[in-house]
């Protein structure tokens, strides 16, 4: 059992943490109307924020599981979510009509590049992963 931790890891994990963060804070959507409702994009920050937490467990769990092999399903399942995350706004739920809001300026491209990198480092901690299994 080799309890070695990757730089890889390290950054997934702040990725992800980060977009947790971001999601919640810097990148967040259009604020409440004036009626005190929400727009749709609302409920797409709610969903990517629900997203960042799940990636955050599974990166923050990695970190701590001696089994190479685990580590390695468990990026592999990254790659689903942050795919899944990357389609939420403005796919699978719609932002608001005015392309100037704020869930089109800020959140829909802050979620895309953040999601992306996560996925690239996924895919290099899988690279790391298999050439460490071969040694």
């Amino acid at each position: 059992m080799n309890r070695k931790i990757s730089v890889t890891e390290v950054i997934l994990c702040l990725l992800s943490v980060f977009f947790l963060i971001g999601s919640i804070s810097i990148f967040n959507s259009c604020g409440p109307k004036e009626d005190g409702s929400f727009m749709l994009c609302h409920y797409a920050n709610n969903v990517e924020t629900g997203i960042a937490a799940v990636l955050s467990a599974i990166s923050l769990i990695r970190i701590f599981l001696p089994d190479i092999k685990v580590k390695a399903g468990m990026a592999v399942s990254m790659i689903p979510v942050c795919v899944l995350g990357i389609l939420i706004p403005g796919h699978l739920v719609p932002l608001c009509m005015m392309k100037e809001m704020r869930c089109h300026a800020v959140m829909a491209p802050a979620v895309t590049v953040c999601l992306v990198l996560v996925i690239a480092v996924s895919v290099i901690d899988l690279f790391v992963i298999s050439r460490r299994v071969r040694k």
